[in-house]
């Protein structure tokens, strides 16, 4: 069977990991806060950064569509209509 949403989110992570690891150069967890907030880190879902400060996940919008006449139509946030 193909693989499903929460492998890919799955695969996700893992990608996200690798460039942290690759990017601090170790295992330390700062180094990886550090680079976790760099805004070089993208997966297939789009941008990955963590806020610093709060570590928060800032570099990826969700976005709300629906099906409107056989076309999906984003209808949030406003600017990415």
């Amino acid at each position: 069977m193909p693989p499903d949403y929460t492998a890919a989110q799955g695969f996700a992570t893992g990608v996200v990991i690798q460039e942290a690891i690759r990017q601090a150069g170790g295992l330390e967890d700062e180094r990886l806060r550090k680079a976790v907030a760099n805004p070089d880190i993208h997966t297939f879902y789009g941008a990955f950064r963590i806020d610093p400060k709060s570590g928060r996940q800032i570099g990826h919008q969700t976005l709300l569509v629906r099906w409107q006449r056989g076309e999906k139509v984003v209808i949030w946030p406003p600017e990415a209509t």
